[in-house]
């Protein structure tokens, strides 16, 4: 999430010929609609759909949007429709990552289960905050030395590798946060 907010408004800049307004719009508006999809979570969502569902589903929609930033005009920015930039966005901001990164605490303290959670809560939002401070620096060399595109397939193949781990140890996820 913090390489697109650190190279998102550029990137719609270069890549969908769109101004800083109506991209910091976009992005703000995405936003909102994500706000609104944590409050759903507790009154709608979580009663039809267990953590390992919301998380498969958070990391399938994050790729989708990440990738739907691939493959574009670079040459003619104008030719990128900008709803494709809009619906990218809404698939990481509104869907994907609040999604998911609430469904994963929940999960995490799950399978902490009754012993004490501070510290190992303190940790877990630790990693996720040195996470952020390196990845829009990697981001910045990563997009300086190669493109943008090799970022988002990195950043798409992390999320998958992430998914599939999910998917083949669910039973074991279900059965840690159960007890």
């Amino acid at each position: 999430m913090s390489c697109f907010e650190t190279l998102g408004i550029e990137f719609a800049e270069s890549h969908f010929d769109m101004g800083r307004g109506a991209a910091g719009t976009t992005v703000a508006v995405v936003g909102l609609l994500g706000a609104l999809s944590l409050l759903a979570m507790k009154m709608f969502i979580t009663q039809y759909f267990d953590d390992i569902e919301l998380i498969t589903t958070g990391y399938t929609m994050f790729i989708i949007g990440i990738l739907m930033n691939t493959l574009l005009d670079r040459n003619n920015p104008e030719n990128n429709p900008k709803w494709r930039y809009a619906i990218s966005m809404f698939f990481c901001y509104s869907i994907g990552y609040p999604i998911c990164h609430v469904a994963l605490i929940g999960l995490f303290s799950k399978v902490v289960g009754r012993k004490p959670q501070g510290t190992l809560l303190g940790l877990f939002a630790s990693v996720g905050s040195t996470s952020r401070v390196l990845f829009p620096v990697l981001s910045g060399y990563i997009v300086r030395y190669r493109n943008i595109e090799t970022l988002f397939y990195l950043l798409a193949s992390m999320l998958a590798f992430s998914l599939m781990f999910v998917i083949i140890f669910r039973r074991v996820l279900r059965t840690l946060s159960s007890t």
